[in-house]
């Protein structure tokens, strides 16, 4: 699968194994036409999450909300974090959460994190690209 990462910065190595892990097969950087998976995180401040129609769509937001504001328009911070297949952030499981802190990327580990979501349940079928925020 071909993945375009906005606003990473970090060593993606990490990201790359985790993201195999949960695909189940190879996945290589590409250019933004032909991406299947959108990977970004709050460290910018822009989002790409409605250029296209994505596949998949992973936030990475880390240990705080607090950059939500800064990365998206007060509109979006409230609204869009539903809107991503991931979100990535130190906080529980649940629904389209997956708790990953900081200190686990900094260790490189993939160990410890209890299983790895089914990428078919987080598949976007309606997301289609919102000529309003274009």
């Amino acid at each position: 699968m071909k993945i375009y990462l906005n606003n990473i910065f970090a060593e993606v190595t990490f990201f790359y194994k985790l993201f195999e892990k949960i695909f189940n097969t190879k996945i290589e950087l590409s250019t933004l036409e032909d991406s299947e998976i959108l990977f970004e995180s709050v460290f910018g401040n822009s989002t790409l999450l409605y250029h296209k129609k994505w596949l998949y769509t992973i936030l990475f937001i880390g240990e705080s909300d607090r950059r939500l504001p800064l990365f998206m328009n007060e509109r979006l911070a409230q609204n869009t974090l539903k809107d991503y297949s991931l979100i990535l952030k130190g906080e529980h499981d649940n629904n389209n959460v997956i708790n990953l802190h900081l200190c686990r990327i900094r260790k490189g580990s993939l160990s410890g994190l209890k299983t790895y979501p089914d990428p078919d349940s987080y598949r976007h079928e309606k997301s289609e690209a919102d000529p309003e925020l274009q």
